[in-house]
């Protein structure tokens, strides 16, 4: 009988030892409902769903925050079922503090079609002028020295809406990169002469 009463209660503390913790609360969170490219909103491609407290990681979007509503982007593709955080997201705020001494932020539309991933916010490119500012395309030339060696990628918008507003036709890509003032002026001059090609770096 001793030993019966000994072996229940070493049970008994066993059974209490790998019993999960008991959950404390739920969260209600913003999460995507497909995978989402960077430079998307992340107010679209999302649902708010409760999860234990436990499972929320830190920084975790929730139905009020203002990210939703004040015009901020992914910085970087999200899985669907991932659970949107603010370092995933880039506004205005954030495009400034990446910003180095001297530099500025500005949007480039791209004239050559940008695959799907190839540009992301983090990366370095090189711009160079399309063939319409250069036309060393159509005239069996080597193409010329880049107009910037290696830009910072802020964001990447491809909002057909938004980028039509600077490329005058809807449905383009629009990236805006982190230039030194004389860098910007010459990039900004080609990509009004007929839109920039970017090639990646880095």
């Amino acid at each position: 009988m001793a030993a019966l009463l000994l072996a229940s209660a070493t049970a008994l503390v066993v059974h209490a030892a790998v019993r999960p913790p008991a959950v404390s609360g739920a969260a209600t969170v913003v999460v995507a409902t497909r995978d989402l490219p960077a430079g998307a909103s992340p107010a679209s491609g999302t649902q708010v769903v409760r999860l234990p407290a436990e499972a929320v990681p830190e920084g975790a979007l929730t139905p009020s925050s203002p990210a939703l509503a004040d015009g901020s982007r992914l910085a970087a593709p999200v899985r669907r079922g991932e659970v949107l955080t603010d370092v995933r997201l880039t506004g205005a705020a954030g495009l400034l503090a990446s910003l180095g001494p001297g530099e500025v932020a500005l949007p480039v539309p791209v004239a050559s079609p940008l695959p799907e991933g190839l540009v992301s916010p983090g990366q370095r490119v090189a711009v160079l002028a399309g063939e319409a500012s250069g036309g060393w395309a159509a005239d069996g030339v080597a193409p010329p020295e880049p107009l910037v060696g290696s830009a910072l990628v802020l964001a990447v918008n491809r909002d057909p809406v938004a980028s039509g507003l600077l490329t005058r036709s809807g449905g383009s890509t629009a990236v805006v990169l982190a230039l030194a003032q004389d860098d910007a002026a010459r990039v900004a001059s080609a990509a009004a002469g007929g839109g920039v090609v970017l090639a990646v770096t880095g």
